[in-house]
């Protein structure tokens, strides 16, 4: 269970994101830490990655008015954010009602916090004719987007996020409200405790140790290299053996003779065997769904539904027993790469058999453990964790986090006192100070932009990391050496641009321009400002935001510079 300290660790991670996008000067802590607290969960549950696009999604009264100076009544929602990605068949909207405690407390989210966001959802209502048009701009604006989209021919589905750095979950009082909103309005309502926090926003890798025997015909061995000692294993191991190993009581973990399978009712996962996953927090999907479903109604066919699950391990020893009828196995330092979903699921099954008072049957079910002895910090590893996530909606984006040449990019930089944010929420050590944070989405898009092509990096962004990955991150000659440069002349940039209209496509036009003509960036602006005011004359009847993401425009810029022999580098 999360204690004082996780909250302490949790305030000290918020305040740090906050001096990462805000240079407004509150004079206490305990105000930066309920700003940067709603920047740290958007990142890590919402999956957003730009500042602006945070601050756009963010709504709270509070907020708007001391960071962004604007004046607005959020009507009990906090923030809004539209997801393209489907889940279940379902696009998401996305509903954040945070609640954020100075001191380490132990308490409920009360009723009022959960109908006091029913003031905002009330005009999602579509048989309301109006909605008034004095509630303020920035909130009306996302009531009628959410309006407009569930009265489309696709499929949404809202989520609302209940987030808390407190310890307490609903007061069970709430559950009317509950139901309301679900029967009503079609809403699923999500709660997010300091306890759920703590999952899913530290990395707190440790060592581990379990231990589990297996039959001889319940494993294959295969080696790598003929000549290695240095085995990995495929298993069918039962689920009573899985929730054992992943298990945070140490001492379950090695008891591979258990015999009372009551024991493990009240055991909870080890979060930090998650730390290599890719996959961060998910919704309660139809995937998870099935999985229950499953384990309850049809446990002895789990092993051939379920895709399985996949650990590395530093050591694997395998001793042989009984005249070498079973073995016993012992792992060390192991994560689990692929099955994460699977394994939350197994766990959460147990709660519901604990709380129905229905039969366990997790000694009789087996599922496939894939178990691979990997070096510490080989990259073997994060290719195993790509390869082997490349299904059950997981983003590009996250996949190639664990790819090697992100690694080597976050450890370069880090040595440049620069933070490289490849997971969402990473605020580095709260103890350091950095220069810069920077998003691997966002560095893709300047390296792009700098070989020379600004028109893609914000309309296609997703191509970053698939069609284009291999261009923009190289795995030999990738320019190291000159990343610390372009980072610092982006943020120059950005930070010049940053109340311009279509400031962000307008960035890396001129990292573009600064990298190929040696222009200084003063320079560049005036340049591209003058070139974009003349493409303009001729295409009077296009935006200035459609016109710098069409090719064309990019190639009569290029093809300008050729002319003008500015254009120094290729």
């Amino acid at each position: 269970m999360a204690d004082i300290n996780d909250f302490k660790v949790l305030k000290n991670k918020s305040i740090k994101m906050y001096e990462y996008f805000s240079k407004n000067e509150f004079t206490e802590d305990d105000a930066k830490a309920r700003m940067g607290f709603y920047h740290l969960v958007l990142e890590n549950i919402a999956g957003m990655n730009e500042i602006e696009e945070i601050q756009d999604a963010i709504i709270d009264t509070e907020y708007n008015k001391h960071i962004l100076g604007v004046d607005v009544d959020d009507l009990g929602i906090d923030a809004v954010c539209f997801k393209k990605e489907y889940i279940d068949g379902e696009k998401p909207i996305y509903l954040f009602n945070f609640k954020h405690v100075n001191n380490f407390k132990e308490a409920t989210t009360s009723d009022n916090d959960i109908s006091r966001s029913m003031k905002f959802i009330e005009y999602l209502d579509l048989s309301l004719d109006t909605v008034p048009r004095d509630m303020g701009k920035k909130v009306r604006d996302k009531i009628m987007e959410i309006r407009k989209k569930l009265d489309s021919n696709e499929s949404y589905r809202i989520y609302l996020y209940m987030v808390s750095n407190k310890l307490g979950d609903f007061a069970k009082t709430s559950l009317e409200h509950i139901r309301v909103l679900a029967n009503n309005y079609g809403i699923k309502i999500i709660n997010l405790s300091l306890e759920d926090l703590t999952k899913y926003l530290f990395d707190s890798r440790k060592m581990t140790e379990s231990r589990l025997i297996l039959s001889k015909d319940d494993f294959l061995s295969f080696n790598g290299d003929n000549k290695s000692t240095k085995k990995s294993f495929i298993t069918k191991m039962s689920l009573i053996d899985v929730v054992r190993i992943f298990s945070s009581d140490e001492n379950l973990a090695q008891k591979y003779n258990l015999e009372d399978d009551s024991e493990i009712l009240d055991t909870k996962l080890d979060i930090s065997l998650l730390y290599d996953n890719v996959r961060g927090y998910l919704e309660e999907t139809t995937f998870n769904k099935n999985i229950k479903e499953t384990l309850k109604k049809d446990y002895l066919n789990f092993f051939m539904f379920n895709n399985g699950i996949t650990i590395t391990a530093e050591e694997i020893i395998s001793d042989p027993k009984n005249s070498n009828e079973k073995y016993l196995f012992t792992l060390r330092n192991f994560q689990i790469v692929n099955g994460g979903q699977t394994i939350r699921t197994i766990f959460s099954y147990l709660d519901d058999v604990k709380e129905k008072g229905e039969e366990l049957n997790y000694r009789n079910t087996y599922v496939l453990v894939r178990m691979f002895k990997i070096e510490k910090d080989s990259t073997l590893k994060n290719s195993i964790a790509e390869y082997t996530n490349s299904q059950n909606q997981i983003s590009a984006y996250d996949l190639k986090s664990v790819d090697s040449i992100q690694i080597q990019i976050e450890n370069y930089l880090k040595e440049h006192e620069i933070l490289y944010v490849r997971k969402a929420g990473d605020v580095g050590e709260v103890s350091n100070t950095y220069k810069y944070r920077i998003y691997k989405e966002e560095l893709a898009q300047v390296l792009h932009s700098i070989q020379g092509y600004p028109d893609r990096v914000t309309n296609v962004k997703i191509k970053l990391f698939t069609d284009y990955y291999d261009m923009i991150f190289p795995k030999s000659d990738f320019p190291f050496e000159k990343l610390d440069k372009y980072i610092a002349e982006y943020f120059s940039i950005k930070e010049k641009y940053k109340q311009k209209k279509s400031g962000i496509t307008k960035c890396f036009y001129i990292c573009y321009i600064v990298n190929v003509t040696g222009m200084s960036i003063d320079e560049a602006i005036i340049y591209l400002e003058d070139f974009i005011k003349r493409v303009k004359e001729e295409k009077k009847s296009i935006s200035i935001p459609r016109i710098l993401i069409q090719k064309t425009t990019r190639e009569m810029l290029t093809e300008e510079l050729k002319e003008k022999e500015l254009l120094i580098l290729n």
